[in-house]
Parts: C-alpha cells; sequence; structure tokens
C-alpha cells in the first residue's frame, strides 16, 4: 500500500475516482476511508509504505476538516493530492494552506490523476508514461491541474 484515499460516502465523484485508478486498486496500493473519523484515527497509526494521501472532499466544509487534520500535523509526511469539487477560490485557498503536491477538480474527469499518483509514489507502471522523452511531454500537457 502506498496510497492513502479519503473518499467520503457522500462524495459523488468518488466511483468515478476509483474507476480511474482501478489496477493501482487491484494491486493493493491503495487503502480507501470512507469517513473522516476513520481518516484521522488512520494518520495516527504508523503509515508504513503510505506515500500520497488523495483527498476528496464534497464540500467547503469537508475541506476544512482535512485542514485541520493537516494543522494537526498528521499529514506533514504524505505528499497531497486534493481533487476539489470545484476550481474555487474559496476551496484553493484551503487546499494551498495543506501544500498538497496537486490540486485537480473532479470536473475535469480525473484526467491523467493515475499518471500523477503512479509518479508520486514512484513507480514506473503508468500505461501513458515511460522513458521516451516524448511520452513524458505528453504526460505533462495531459495533467491538467496544479502541480506544486
Amino acid at each position: 500500500m502506498s496510497i492513502l484515499a479519503y473518499i467520503p460516502g457522500d462524495n459523488p465523484s468518488g466511483k468515478y475516482f476509483l474507476a480511474q485508478i482501478e489496477d493501482l486498486l487491484e494491486e493493493d496500493r491503495v487503502e480507501l476511508i470512507d469517513n473522516l473519523s476513520g481518516f484521522a484515527a488512520r494518520l495516527k497509526q504508523p503509515l508504513g509504505t503510505a506515500e500520497v494521501a488523495v483527498l476528496l472532499p464534497p464540500s467547503e466544509q469537508s475541506l476544512m476538516n482535512l485542514l485541520e487534520l493537516y494543522q494537526d500535523k498528521l499529514m506533514y509526511n504524505l505528499r497531497l493530492v486534493v481533487v476539489l469539487p470545484a476550481l474555487e477560490d474559496d476551496l484553493l485557498r484551503i487546499a494551498y494552506q495543506m501544500y498538497p503536491r496537486y490540486i485537480t477538480d473532479s470536473q475535469d474527469g480525473f484526467a491523467g490523476i493515475k499518471d500523477v499518483l503512479v509518479n508520486l509514489v514512484g513507480t514506473a507502471k503508468s500505461t501513458n508514461a515511460g522513458t521516451n522523452p516524448a511520452t513524458q511531454s505528453s504526460l505533462a500537457a495531459r495533467t491538467q491541474g496544479h502541480f506544486r
């Protein structure tokens, strides 16, 4: 397991996101958590091989709750990927306080999210990325979120 994924049950984009990373799920590289209290409890345990946390807050309040966990230093050792419900100024302002490696929104259909996750966990198993420089630049062009 390399990825912790916080996907609340009330987030309508969660199922679509999971479909995009299906092969990572089959490889047991993703630990799914569907409620905030469970996510907070998991963060208080040893992280083991977890390197990345994917956060899909369905609302501004949910994002604020995640920011509180970050400010409590529970996510400092994780590379964060934040998938917002929309790229609105208020949501971006909150998300940037967690210093995420990547921010996108659920409106873009999760284009390239699997490649981003594979890149962040440091493997070369992405079906779209390889050692070919042309493929690498193509990947960068397809990734529409905000990198940090």
